[in-house]
């Protein structure tokens, strides 16, 4: 039987929550989800060629997703409004959700890159310390040799 790897469960779960705090993207899928399924309810009531509310819903929700598979089409001038809304919609919903994913992941490589350019300020700060400690060796070396040439 296998066992699911709740740490791998976790961490996708934090950067799930991490990446829909950022730039509220939680609250963008959610308003594209109201908006989506308003659509439909309201292409089902608008439209004669649209037959029942769940192929309403399919329609906006291919609509929005910019698919447009064709099986699912507004005959009325009003249907056809609503549909030009819902496409603008759906390339804006898309655009910000591309633009929030691209944030996202820059921003981590950004933080990477600070993580490893403090790592080698710190090696170089250790390396300075090292030098440091040489050079004193070095004087004290040099000062007993000195004193040992002028007793001679």
């Amino acid at each position: 039987m296998h066992k699911p790897n709740f740490p791998l469960l976790l961490k996708l779960s934090h950067t799930t929550r991490t990446l829909l705090a950022r730039n509220h993207l939680g609250i963008v899928l959610l308003v594209a989800l109201v908006f989506t399924l308003l659509s439909g309810l309201l292409i089902a009531s608008l439209d004669p060629s649209i037959e029942n509310v769940w192929e309403g819903i399919w329609w906006a929700w291919v609509t929005v997703a910019t698919v447009g598979y064709g099986d699912v089409v507004p005959q009325s001038v009003a249907g056809k409004l609503l549909g030009a809304v819902v496409i603008l919609f759906g390339v804006g919903f898309f655009s910000l959700l591309t633009a929030s994913f691209s944030a996202y992941f820059i921003s981590r490589g950004e933080i990477e890159i600070e993580e490893e350019e403090l790592e080698e300020i710190n090696q170089l700060k250790d390396i300075e310390r090292r030098i440091d400690t040489i050079e004193k060796t070095l004087q004290r070396i040099e000062a007993r040799l000195s004193e040992g040439r002028d007793k001679i």
